[in-house]
């Protein structure tokens, strides 16, 4: 694969995206949880964009206000 078959595939991490992660990153320490870097920046771009986020880990991200968890391995 080269860079051109993922032109328009990607999500970028923008300023407005940074700015959601700060707040992600701070609700989560006020509350009492944590949360990585990556995991952060992935909620924030699915945020920012509208999406839901697909993942069997769940548990990392509940609690993070706007984020619409999807886990495509539940089978309910």
């Amino acid at each position: 694969m080269s860079k051109a078959d993922f032109a328009g595939r990607c999500l970028l991490f923008d300023t407005v995206c940074a700015v959601q992660y700060a707040v992600i990153g701070a609700g989560r320490r006020r509350a009492g949880f944590s949360i990585t870097t990556e995991d952060a920046q992935l909620a924030s771009i699915a945020i920012c964009n509208s999406y839901a986020l697909a993942t069997r880990n769940i548990r990392d991200f509940r609690r993070i206000f706007g984020l619409v968890l999807l886990n495509p391995w539940d089978s309910q």
